[in-house]
Protein backbone atom coordinates (compact mmCIF):
# COMPACT_ATOMS: atom_id res chain seq x y z
CA UNK A 1 0.00 0.00 0.00
CA UNK A 2 1.20 3.16 -0.78
CA UNK A 3 0.97 5.79 1.67
CA UNK A 4 0.77 9.85 0.70
CA UNK A 5 3.69 11.54 1.01
CA UNK A 6 3.43 14.25 3.66
CA UNK A 7 4.43 17.77 2.98
CA UNK A 8 7.93 18.17 4.93
CA UNK A 9 7.55 22.08 3.79
CA UNK A 10 8.84 24.24 6.65
CA UNK A 11 6.29 27.57 6.41
CA UNK A 12 8.68 29.34 8.73
CA UNK A 13 11.59 28.83 6.59
CA UNK A 14 10.36 29.91 3.51
CA UNK A 15 9.42 33.13 5.19
CA UNK A 16 13.08 33.39 6.36
CA UNK A 17 14.08 33.16 2.62
CA UNK A 18 11.06 35.83 1.51
CA UNK A 19 12.77 38.18 4.20
CA UNK A 20 16.19 37.81 3.22
CA UNK A 21 15.55 38.10 -0.39
CA UNK A 22 13.14 40.93 -0.30
CA UNK A 23 16.38 42.78 2.07
CA UNK A 24 18.25 41.72 0.11
CA UNK A 25 16.98 42.98 -2.94
CA UNK A 26 16.27 46.44 -1.18
CA UNK A 27 20.08 46.92 -0.04
CA UNK A 28 21.41 45.80 -3.49
CA UNK A 29 19.41 48.36 -4.95
CA UNK A 30 19.82 50.85 -2.44
CA UNK A 31 23.93 50.35 -2.94
CA UNK A 32 23.77 50.63 -6.46
CA UNK A 33 22.23 54.07 -6.89
CA UNK A 34 24.60 55.38 -4.22
CA UNK A 35 27.14 54.31 -6.47
CA UNK A 36 25.78 55.82 -9.59
CA UNK A 37 25.21 58.99 -7.71
CA UNK A 38 28.48 59.00 -6.20
CA UNK A 39 30.16 58.44 -9.70
CA UNK A 40 27.77 61.51 -10.96
CA UNK A 41 28.95 63.65 -8.52
CA UNK A 42 32.07 63.41 -8.86
CA UNK A 43 32.46 62.91 -12.41
CA UNK A 44 30.18 67.02 -11.78
CA UNK A 45 32.82 68.29 -9.23
CA UNK A 46 35.84 67.28 -11.97
CA UNK A 47 33.72 69.19 -14.72
CA UNK A 48 33.06 72.18 -12.26
CA UNK A 49 36.57 72.16 -11.22
CA UNK A 50 37.80 72.19 -14.66
CA UNK A 51 35.52 75.43 -15.51
CA UNK A 52 36.29 77.37 -12.73
CA UNK A 53 40.00 76.79 -13.67
CA UNK A 54 39.28 77.58 -17.09
CA UNK A 55 37.40 80.51 -16.45
CA UNK A 56 40.04 81.78 -13.74
CA UNK A 57 42.98 81.35 -16.22
CA UNK A 58 41.25 83.46 -18.91
CA UNK A 59 40.31 85.93 -16.86
CA UNK A 60 44.50 86.49 -15.69
CA UNK A 61 45.37 86.02 -19.82
CA UNK A 62 42.86 88.74 -20.60
CA UNK A 63 43.78 91.37 -17.71
CA UNK A 64 47.35 91.09 -18.55
CA UNK A 65 46.67 91.23 -22.76
CA UNK A 66 44.39 94.50 -21.67
CA UNK A 67 47.50 95.74 -19.46
CA UNK A 68 49.31 96.42 -22.85
CA UNK A 69 45.95 97.69 -25.07
CA UNK A 70 45.93 100.48 -21.88
CA UNK A 71 49.26 101.29 -22.40
CA UNK A 72 49.92 101.31 -25.90
CA UNK A 73 45.90 102.21 -27.70
CA UNK A 74 44.42 99.79 -29.27
CA UNK A 75 45.77 100.59 -32.72
CA UNK A 76 49.14 98.59 -31.43
CA UNK A 77 47.32 94.98 -31.70
CA UNK A 78 48.34 93.99 -35.02
CA UNK A 79 52.16 96.19 -34.10
CA UNK A 80 55.21 94.18 -34.18
CA UNK A 81 55.75 94.56 -30.69
CA UNK A 82 52.55 93.43 -29.72
CA UNK A 83 53.28 89.92 -30.96
CA UNK A 84 56.07 89.78 -29.20
CA UNK A 85 54.26 90.75 -26.51
CA UNK A 86 52.27 88.14 -26.35
CA UNK A 87 54.73 85.48 -27.23
CA UNK A 88 56.80 86.02 -24.48
CA UNK A 89 53.42 86.20 -22.32
CA UNK A 90 52.79 82.72 -23.84
CA UNK A 91 56.10 81.58 -22.89
CA UNK A 92 56.27 82.45 -19.40
CA UNK A 93 52.97 81.11 -18.70
CA UNK A 94 54.34 77.75 -20.21
CA UNK A 95 56.31 78.02 -17.02
CA UNK A 96 53.78 78.72 -14.61
CA UNK A 97 52.66 75.61 -12.28
CA UNK A 98 49.09 74.50 -13.35
CA UNK A 99 46.71 71.82 -12.39
CA UNK A 100 45.94 70.71 -15.81
CA UNK A 101 47.65 71.05 -19.21
CA UNK A 102 46.96 73.45 -21.64
CA UNK A 103 46.84 74.63 -24.90
CA UNK A 104 46.45 78.37 -25.44
CA UNK A 105 46.00 80.47 -28.91
CA UNK A 106 45.74 84.15 -29.19
CA UNK A 107 44.39 85.82 -32.40
CA UNK A 108 44.02 88.59 -33.89
CA UNK A 109 40.77 90.37 -35.07
CA UNK A 110 40.82 89.07 -38.69
CA UNK A 111 41.17 85.04 -37.08
CA UNK A 112 44.65 84.74 -37.88
CA UNK A 113 47.02 83.16 -34.74
CA UNK A 114 49.10 85.62 -33.15
CA UNK A 115 51.01 83.04 -30.44
CA UNK A 116 50.32 79.38 -29.49
CA UNK A 117 52.06 78.09 -26.25
CA UNK A 118 51.87 74.42 -27.77
CA UNK A 119 50.38 72.70 -30.15
CA UNK A 120 48.78 69.66 -28.11
CA UNK A 121 45.43 70.86 -29.65
CA UNK A 122 44.59 72.43 -32.72
CA UNK A 123 42.75 75.67 -31.83
CA UNK A 124 43.20 77.32 -35.73
CA UNK A 125 40.20 77.70 -36.92
CA UNK A 126 41.21 78.90 -40.21
CA UNK A 127 43.56 75.87 -40.95
CA UNK A 128 42.48 73.52 -43.26
CA UNK A 129 42.86 70.39 -40.85
CA UNK A 130 40.43 72.38 -38.05
CA UNK A 131 37.66 69.42 -39.16
CA UNK A 132 35.62 69.28 -35.69
CA UNK A 133 32.11 67.76 -34.66
CA UNK A 134 29.65 70.58 -33.39
CA UNK A 135 30.56 71.77 -29.62
CA UNK A 136 28.19 70.29 -26.46
CA UNK A 137 27.75 71.15 -23.25
CA UNK A 138 28.14 74.55 -23.60
CA UNK A 139 28.09 77.23 -21.20
CA UNK A 140 27.86 81.28 -21.32
CA UNK A 141 29.96 83.26 -18.91
CA UNK A 142 29.36 86.32 -20.20
CA UNK A 143 28.87 88.05 -23.93
CA UNK A 144 32.41 87.82 -24.72
CA UNK A 145 32.79 84.45 -23.00
CA UNK A 146 31.76 80.97 -23.71
CA UNK A 147 32.70 77.43 -22.60
CA UNK A 148 32.24 74.26 -24.46
CA UNK A 149 33.29 70.58 -25.21
CA UNK A 150 34.19 69.64 -28.19
CA UNK A 151 33.64 65.53 -28.70
CA UNK A 152 37.13 64.93 -30.89
CA UNK A 153 37.20 61.02 -31.30
CA UNK A 154 39.63 60.13 -28.48
CA UNK A 155 40.38 63.45 -27.34
CA UNK A 156 37.68 65.49 -26.69
CA UNK A 157 38.52 68.95 -24.92
CA UNK A 158 37.38 71.30 -23.40
CA UNK A 159 37.48 75.03 -24.54
CA UNK A 160 37.22 78.60 -22.97
CA UNK A 161 37.07 81.24 -26.01
CA UNK A 162 37.16 85.23 -25.19
CA UNK A 163 37.37 87.80 -27.14
CA UNK A 164 39.33 91.14 -26.08
CA UNK A 165 37.23 94.52 -26.32
CA UNK A 166 39.30 97.69 -25.39
CA UNK A 167 36.53 100.96 -25.17
CA UNK A 168 33.82 98.42 -27.52
CA UNK A 169 36.14 98.30 -30.06
CA UNK A 170 37.30 94.05 -31.05
CA UNK A 171 41.05 94.00 -30.96
CA UNK A 172 41.04 90.20 -31.18
CA UNK A 173 39.98 86.56 -28.89
CA UNK A 174 41.92 83.58 -27.66
CA UNK A 175 40.88 80.08 -26.83
CA UNK A 176 42.48 78.23 -24.11
CA UNK A 177 41.89 74.36 -23.85
CA UNK A 178 42.23 71.19 -22.03
CA UNK A 179 41.94 67.88 -23.03
CA UNK A 180 39.25 65.95 -20.84
CA UNK A 181 41.18 62.97 -20.82
CA UNK A 182 43.99 64.50 -17.99
CA UNK A 183 41.19 66.22 -16.06
CA UNK A 184 38.74 62.55 -15.74
CA UNK A 185 41.80 60.31 -15.84
CA UNK A 186 41.50 60.00 -12.09
CA UNK A 187 37.78 58.91 -12.47
CA UNK A 188 38.15 54.83 -13.23
CA UNK A 189 40.28 54.51 -9.90
CA UNK A 190 37.29 56.32 -8.14
CA UNK A 191 34.74 54.48 -9.65
CA UNK A 192 36.89 50.72 -9.18
CA UNK A 193 37.46 52.08 -5.43
CA UNK A 194 33.73 53.25 -4.81
CA UNK A 195 32.42 50.00 -6.57
CA UNK A 196 34.75 47.86 -4.29
CA UNK A 197 33.36 49.76 -0.97
CA UNK A 198 30.09 49.53 -1.60
CA UNK A 199 30.37 45.98 -2.76
CA UNK A 200 31.88 44.76 0.80
CA UNK A 201 29.22 46.99 2.56
CA UNK A 202 26.48 45.36 0.24
CA UNK A 203 28.02 42.04 1.35
CA UNK A 204 28.18 42.56 4.90
CA UNK A 205 24.72 43.92 5.09
CA UNK A 206 23.67 40.40 3.27
CA UNK A 207 25.62 38.73 6.44
CA UNK A 208 23.85 40.93 8.72
CA UNK A 209 20.40 40.25 7.08
CA UNK A 210 20.66 36.87 7.38
CA UNK A 211 21.83 36.75 11.06
CA UNK A 212 19.05 38.89 12.07
CA UNK A 213 16.19 37.11 10.62
CA UNK A 214 17.72 33.90 11.68
CA UNK A 215 17.56 35.25 14.80
CA UNK A 216 14.35 36.52 14.50
CA UNK A 217 13.15 33.13 14.03
CA UNK A 218 15.40 30.91 16.25
CA UNK A 219 13.08 28.97 18.63
CA UNK A 220 14.75 29.81 21.80
CA UNK A 221 13.60 33.23 20.98
CA UNK A 222 10.15 31.92 19.84
CA UNK A 223 9.66 30.16 23.51
CA UNK A 224 10.89 33.36 25.33
CA UNK A 225 8.02 35.25 23.30
CA UNK A 226 5.67 32.77 24.02
CA UNK A 227 6.50 33.13 27.83
CA UNK A 228 6.08 36.63 27.75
Amino acid sequence: MITPSKDTSNPERTVQKKLILSFSLFFFFLFAVADLVGILWYRNNLSDSLDAFLTSEARSIQSALMTYFDAKAPQAVGAQDFVSFVREYVEKRANFPQPYKTTLYVFDELNAVIASSNHAINLDVTSPLYQLPAPIDRKVVDPQTRIETIPVPKHPYRVITTHLMHEGIGLGWFRLACLTETVYGGLGTFIAVLTLILTVLCLLSLLAIRWLVALAFHPSRRGKIRLE
